[in-house]
């Protein structure tokens, strides 16, 4: 009896525990994963957007001060 139910446990737990386990990693990694490429597709355009507005031609410290020139397209 002790070797039926140990053999019956440890395959149910090892069942449960690796299609648990699956699913938990599965859901976890797709929402993830979706979740950063969404907001990397929103941020992405942005980026692209205000960077083609201005071009930085120089960055040049003087005294101390930091001075960017930036021209226009």
């Amino acid at each position: 009896m002790d070797g039926w139910m140990d053999g019956w446990m440890d395959g149910w737990m090892d069942g449960w525990m690796d299609g648990w386990m699956d699913g938990w990693m599965d859901g976890w990694m797709d929402g993830w994963m979706n979740g950063w490429i969404d907001g990397w597709m929103v941020a992405f355009p942005i980026t692209l957007f205000a960077s083609s507005l201005f071009t930085v031609s120089a960055c040049v410290t003087q005294h101390h001060r930091l001075v960017v020139v930036t021209t226009s397209r």
